[in-house]
């Protein structure tokens, strides 16, 4: 698991180990891993959003060698319009003598009011725009709870502030670290769809205790 993290986590697209003679279970231990779609899903929360992944395809054979083909979930030019537009905004939306609270929540406040929610993709699967990764939300104005969720995450991580992301099957979102407390932030749910199509800002989800979520 920590090898498959790090050659996730690495960036790159393929990689390449062998299974040591002595751990006689690795190819078995490889395969089920390789099937096991949901914990290799969860590797996602833990890696930078660029480095995150669409699909991974393993290949082994019976001498030991385990090959490892990353699908990403970004393009190099889609890195880079988005990484432009996080520096611009950065320099307008995170003011150095201001909390970590106060910055979140401006850059919490600026995605929600400059995205709408892409109910076509999540409720028909009609795939207009990217709206399942940051492009959407920060370059297109729509997305969904993945878009929605690493364009914060890049702003955390801008900020150095240490942060994950939480996933069920259906929804994901950020936890964040600050004074010595874990909090969620939910920009989905802070960005509800309206009857009227009114575009509504919310923060119920800004940076709560797991309690008050649960509740």
């Amino acid at each position: 698991l920590n090898i498959f993290y790090t050659a996730i986590n690495s960036g790159n697209s393929d990689f390449t180990f062998y299974c040591p003679e002595e751990y006689t279970e690795c190819l078995d231990e490889v395969e089920e891993l390789a099937n096991d779609q949901d914990l290799l899903s969860h590797i996602n929360n833990f890696v930078h959003p660029y480095n995150g992944f669409n699909h991974i395809e393993t290949q082994y054979d019976s001498l030991g060698k385990v090959s490892i083909h990353i699908k990403k979930s970004y393009t190099a030019e889609q890195i880079d319009e988005i990484s432009q537009k996080v520096e611009e905004l950065s320099d307008e939306l995170i003011v150095a003598s201001d909390s970590d609270i106060e910055n979140i929540r401006r850059i919490h406040d600026y995605i929600i009011d400059n995205s709408i929610y892409d109910s076509d993709r999540s409720d028909y699967n009609i795939t207009t725009y990217q709206s399942d990764i940051a492009y959407g939300p920060l370059l297109e104005g729509y997305g969904i709870c993945g878009g929605y969720t690493d364009a914060m995450e890049l702003f955390l991580e801008e900020l150095g502030i240490k942060s994950y992301k939480i996933s069920s099957d259906q929804h994901v979102w950020n936890a964040v670290y600050l004074d010595n407390t874990w909090y969620h932030l939910d920009l989905t749910w802070d960005d509800p769809v309206t009857t009227s199509g009114k575009n509504v800002l919310e923060h119920n989800f800004f940076l709560i205790d797991t309690s008050t979520l649960l509740s």
